[in-house]
């Protein structure tokens, strides 16, 4: 054990020295310019009145986005959202070969749904998802004829 804590020592000293002779400021900048992370939250505040008096603080979404541009043609974005069951929205790389010819892996929403694209922190309601729109995007399964084929792609 000794053995390897003392290998990764010299290991990282040595990296360090090379990274401070390449000038660590030229590697900040370039991190800078290539990835952007991004996040919104939405809350509210609901105060129900009667016998109860059940007033409650919702917290309906903490998501955060992280996007890469590798190189010109090649990106990549991760998603992740904070809230109820903690998951991976989208995680997916993409190379243009050409404006018309795009090849994207990963999880990601399938954008020739119905879903909207517009984000949920340009609308001022707090549930945006109506029951006609889960129904005909078949997101929660609430056609048993359909099932729950819509919504999200693995490949």
């Amino acid at each position: 054990m000794k053995k390897h804590i003392i290998f990764i020592s010299i290991l990282l000293s040595c990296s360090l020295k090379i990274v401070a002779g390449n000038n660590i400021n030229k590697v900040v900048n370039a991190v800078k310019e290539r990835i952007t992370v991004t996040g919104y939250i939405q809350a509210g505040y609901e105060d129900i009145s009667g016998d109860e008096g059940k007033s409650e603080f919702l917290l309906r979404r903490a998501i955060v986005t992280v996007n890469g541009q590798i190189t010109q043609r090649w990106h990549a974005s991760f998603q992740y959202s904070f809230v109820k069951e903690a998951e991976i929205l989208n995680c997916y790389t993409q190379y243009d070969f050409f404006p018309e010819f795009s090849v994207r892996l990963g999880q990601y929403l399938t954008p020739f749904t119905l879903d909207n694209q517009l984000s949920p922190s340009e609308i001022e309601l707090i549930r945006t998802q109506s029951a006609g729109t889960k129904y005909l995007t078949a997101v929660d399964a609430s056609d048993l004829a359909i099932g729950a084929k819509g919504g999200r792609d693995i490949g």
